[in-house]
C-alpha cells in the first residue's frame, strides 16, 4: 500500500508541474511573504541570608502587682527570584483575485526562549528569648509568640502565542467557451512555525539551629499564664514551566468559471503546514533545618494560677514542579468549483517534552519541650501540642495536545460537453444517443498528516527526619490542679508524580462530486500517522529515625532522638490527667502514569467511478516507573505518669507508629481509528471501474513497573502508670504499630478499528 501512496503521489507532483508549464496566461500574480524570529533570554537571581538575628524581651517584677502585655518576636529570611518570557506571534495574510492567477502566501515564526531562576535563603542561629520574672508580684502573663522563618522561591516559565492565518480566494472567469483555455487557478500557502523553549529554576532554604525559648518564674505570685506558640518553618519553592500555543489556519478557495466548455482549465491549490515544539523544563529545591528548639518552661513556688496552652512546632517543606504544555492546531480548507482541480494537503506536528522535578527535605534533631513545674502552687495547666514536620513534593509533568483537520471538496463542473442523453437516466440504461465530445481531467485529491510526540517526566522526591524528640513531662509537689491534654506527633512525608499526556486528533474529509456529464474519475489519497512515544518516572522516599546515642556535650545518658515523652509527676497533688495523644508516622508515594490517546478519522466520497486509498497507522510506546520507600527506625512513645498521695482520674492513652509506602504505575493508550470509502456513479457512462484499497494499523508497546517497601524497626510503644497512696481510675490506653506497603501496576490498551467500503 505505501507503494501505491508514493506513487500516486509522484504522478500528482508531475500533474502539478505540467500545470503550472501549460498555463499560456498566469493572469494576477499575488505573493505574501512574512517571518517572524524572536530571541528571548531572561535570568534572574536573589539570595537572602540572616545570621545570628536574636529578640530578648526580660520582665521583672518585684513587689510589682500588674498585667504582662502580649510578647511577639519575628526573624525572617525571604528571598524570590522570578524569570520569564512571552512571545506573541500573529501574522495574517489576505489575498483575493478576481480572475485566475497565481497567488503565494508564506508565513514564517521562530521563537527562542531561555529562562533561569535561582533563589536562595539562609538563616542560622536565629533566637527568640522571653524571661518574665516575679517575685511577690500577684498578675497575669500576656501570651507570646515566637517565630523563625526561612523562605526561598523561584520561578522560571516561557509562554510562546503564534498565530498564523492564510486566507486566498480566486474568482472564475465569466466564460471561457468555443476552444478557449482559460489559465488554472493556483494557490500555494505555506505556514511554519517553530518554538524552543528552556526553563529552570532552582531554590534553596536552609535553617540552622533556630531557637525560641520561653521561661516563666514566679515565686509568691498568683496569676495566670498566657498562651504560648512557638514555630521554626523553613520552605523552598521551585516552579519551572513552558507553554506554546500554536494556531495554523489555511483556507484557499476557487470559483468555477460561469463556463469552460471544451477544456477549460483545472485549479491547483496546495496547503502545507509544519509545527515543531521542544520544551524543557527543570526545577530543583531543597529545604534543611537543622537542630531547630522551642522550649516553654513555667516553674510556680506558692503561686497559684492557670497555666496557658503551648504550641511548639518545627516544619520543613520543600516543593518542586516542573511542566510542559503544548498545544497545536492545524486546520486546512480547500475548496474548488472546477471540476478536475488538484488538492494537496500536508500537516506535521512534532512535540518533545522533557519535564524533572527534584525536591528534598531534611529535618535534623527536631526538638519540642514543654515543662511546667509547680510547688505548693495550686491550679490547672493548659493543652501541649508539639510537632516536627517535615514534608517533600516533587511533581513532573507533560501535556501535548494535537488536532489536525483537513477538508478538501470540489464540486462537479455545469458544462464542458455535449451531454449524453439516457433513455431513463438510470445506470442500467441502455447506449447513449450521443458521446462525450471531450474528456476532462479526473479530480485530484491528496491529504497527509503526520503528529509526533516524544515525552520525559522524571520526579523524584525525598524527605528524612533525624532525632525528632517532644517532651512534655509536668512536675507538681503539693499543687492540686488538672493537667491539660497532650498531643505530640512527628511525621515524615514524601511524594512524587510524574506524568504525560499526549491527546492526537486527525480528521480528512475529501468530497468530489459528479459531473453532469463526462468521464473524469477521482483520485483521492489520504494518509494518516500518530507516533507516541512516552517515559514516566517517580522516585519518592521518606526516612524516618530516632537515635538514641549520646549528646552532642558528650555527657549524660540517651537523647537527641527520644521520640515523644508524657510523663507527668504528681507528689500530694490531687488532680486529673488530661489525654495523652503521639504518634510516630512515615509515608512515600510514588505515581507515574502516561496517556495517549489517539483518534484517526478519515473520509473518502467520489459521486463517480474513483481510485481511492486510505491509510492509518498509530504507533504508541509507553514506558512507566514508580518506587517508593518508607522507612522507620526506633520509633518511641512512653507515657509513664506518677502519682504519689495524689488522688485523681487518669486519661485516656493513644499511642501509634506508622510506616506506609504506596507504589502506582500505569499506561493508557486508546486508539481508534475510522474510514469510510463511498463510490458512485455519474449520468453518463463512462466508468473504469472503481478501485477501493483502506489500510489500518495499531501497534501498542506498553511497560509498567511498580515498587513500594515499608520498613519498621523496633518500633515502641510504652504506658507505665504508677501510683503510691493515689486512689483512682485509670484511663483507656490504645497501642498499635503499623506497616503497610501497596505497589500497583497496569497496563491499559483500547484499540477500535471500523472500516467501511461502498461502491
Amino acid at each position: 500500500m505505501r507503494k501505491l501512496i508514493l506513487a500516486l503521489v509522484l504522478t500528482t507532483a508531475v500533474c502539478l508541474a505540467l500545470a503550472a508549464v501549460a498555463a499560456a496566461d498566469p493572469g494576477n500574480v499575488q505573493v505574501s511573504g512574512q517571518s517572524a524570529t524572536t530571541a528571548q533570554q531572561a535570568g534572574a537571581a536573589s539570595g537572602a541570608a540572616q545570621i545570628d538575628p536574636s529578640n530578648t524581651n526580660i520582665s521583672i517584677r518585684v513587689l510589682s502587682p500588674g498585667d504582662d502585655g502580649d510578647v511577639s518576636q519575628t526573624n525572617t529570611a525571604a528571598s524570590s527570584a522570578t524569570a520569564g518570557n512571552m512571545a506573541g506571534t500573529t501574522q495574517t495574510a489576505d489575498q483575493s483575485s478576481g480572475g485566475s492567477g497565481i497567488q503565494t502566501s508564506q508565513q514564517q515564526a521562530g521563537t527562542d526562549q531561555l529562562a533561569l531562576a535561582l533563589s536562595a535563603a539562609a538563616q542560622a542561629g536565629a533566637t527568640n528569648d522571653n524571661l518574665p520574672v516575679r517575685v511577690l508580684s500577684e498578675g497575669d502573663d500576656g501570651s507570646v509568640t515566637q517565630s523563625n522563618t526561612a523562605g526561598s522561591q523561584a520561578t522560571s516559565g516561557n509562554a510562546s502565542g503564534t498565530t498564523q492565518t492564510s486566507s486566498q480566494d480566486q474568482a472564475g472567469a465569466s466564460c471561457g467557451c468555443s476552444g478557449a483555455t482559460p489559465a488554472s487557478g493556483i494557490q500555494t500557502a505555506n505556514q511554519s512555525a517553530g518554538t524552543k523553549q528552556d526553563a529552570g529554576a532552582l531554590s534553596t532554604a536552609t535553617q540552622v539551629h533556630p531557637s525560641n525559648t520561653n521561661v516563666s518564674i514566679r515565686v509568691l505570685s498568683p496569676g495566670g499564664d498566657g498562651d504560648v506558640t512557638q514555630s521554626n518553618n523553613v520552605g523552598s519553592t521551585a516552579t519551572s514551566g513552558n507553554s506554546a500555543s500554536t494556531g495554523q489556519t489555511s483556507t484557499q478557495g476557487q470559483s468555477g468559471a460561469s463556463c469552460g466548455c471544451n477544456g477549460s482549465g483545472s485549479g491547483i491549490q496546495t496547503a502545507k503546514q509544519s509545527a515543531g515544539t521542544v520544551q524543557d523544563a527543570g526545577a530543583v529545591s531543597t529545604a534543611t533545618q537543622d537542630h531547630p528548639s522551642n522550649t516553654a518552661v513555667s516553674v510556680r513556688v506558692l503561686s497559684p494560677g492557670e497555666g496557658g496552652s503551648v504550641n511548639q512546632s518545627n516544619n520543613a517543606g520543600s516543593s518542586a514542579s516542573a511542566g510542559n504544555t503544548a498545544t497545536t492546531g492545524q486546520g486546512t480548507t480547500q475548496q474548488g468549483s472546477a471540476g478536475n482541480g488538484i488538492q494537496i494537503g500536508d500537516q506535521s506536528a512534532g512535540t518533545g517534552q522533557s519535564a524533572v522535578a527534584l525536591s528534598g527535605a531534611a529535618q535534623i534533631h527536631p526538638a519540642n519541650t514543654a515543662g511546667s513545674t509547680r510547688v505548693l502552687s495550686p491550679g490547672d495547666d493548659g493543652s501541649v501540642s508539639q510537632a516536627n514536620n517535615v514534608g517533600s513534593t516533587a511533581t513532573s509533568g507533560n501535556s501535548a495536545t494535537t488536532s489536525q483537520s483537513s477538508t478538501q471538496s470540489q464540486a462537479g463542473a455545469g458544462c464542458g460537453c455535449s451531454e449524453p442523453i439516457w433513455s431513463d437516466n438510470t445506470r442500467t440504461s441502455t447506449t447513449p444517443a450521443t458521446s462525450p465530445s471531450t474528456s476532462p481531467g479526473p479530480a485530484i485529491q491528496v491529504a497527509g498528516q503526520q503528529a509526533g510526540t516524544v515525552q520525559t517526566s522524571i520526579a523524584g522526591s525525598s524527605a528524612d527526619q533525624i532525632g525528632a524528640s517532644n517532651d512534655a513531662s509536668p512536675v507538681r509537689v503539693w499543687s492540686h490542679g488538672d493537667d491539660g491534654d497532650v498531643t505530640q506527633s512527628n511525621t515524615a512525608g514524601s511524594s512524587a508524580t510524574a506524568g504525560n499526556t499526549a491527546a492526537t486528533t486527525q480528521t480528512v474529509d475529501q468530497a468530489a462530486a459528479g459531473r453532469s456529464c463526462g468521464c473524469g474519475n477521482a483520485i483521492q489519497v489520504a494518509g494518516q500517522k500518530a507516533g507516541t512515544l512516552q517515559g514516566a518516572l517517580a522516585f519518592s522516599g521518606a526516612v524516618q529515625q530516632f537515635g538514641h546515642d549520646r549528646p552532642e556535650c558528650g555527657c549524660g545518658s540517651s537523647s537527641g532522638g527520644s521520640g515523644n515523652t508524657a510523663s507527668p509527676v504528681r507528689v500530694w497533688s490531687p488532680g486529673s490527667d488530661g489525654d495523652v495523644t503521639q504518634s510516630n508516622n512515615v509515608g512515600s508515594t510514588a505515581t507515574a502514569g502516561n496517556n495517549a490517546g489517539t483518534t484517526q478519522t478519515a473520509s473518502q466520497h467520489a459521486d463517480g467511478s474513483a481510485i481511492q486509498v486510505l491509510g492509518q497507522q498509530a504507533e504508541t510506546g509507553q514506558a512507566a516507573f514508580a518506587a517508593s520507600l518508607a522507612a522507620q527506625f526506633g520509633a518511641s512513645n512512653d507515657a509513664s505518669p506518677v502519682r504519689v498521695g495524689s488522688y485523681g482520674g487518669g486519661g485516656s492513652v493513644s499511642q501509634q507508629n506508622n510506616a506506609g509506602s504506596a507504589a502506582a504505575s500505569g499506561n493508557d493508550a486508546t486508539t481508534a481509528q475510522t474510514g469510510s470509502q463511498t463510490a458512485g456513479w455519474t449520468r453518463c457512462g463512462c466508468s473504469t471501474g472503481t478501485i477501493q484499497v483502506l489500510g489500518q494499523q495499531v501497534d501498542v508497546a506498553q511497560l509498567a513497573k511498580a515498587v513500594s517497601a515499608a520498613f519498621q524497626i523496633a518500633p515502641r510503644n510504652g504506658f507505665a502508670p504508677g501510683r503510691v497512696w493515689s486512689k483512682g481510675g485509670g484511663g483507656d490506653t490504645t497501642q498499635s504499630n503499623n506497616a503497610s506497603s501497596l505497589g500497583s501496576s497496569g497496563n491499559r490498551a483500547g484499540t477500535a478499528g471500523e472500516a467501511m467500503q461502498e461502491s
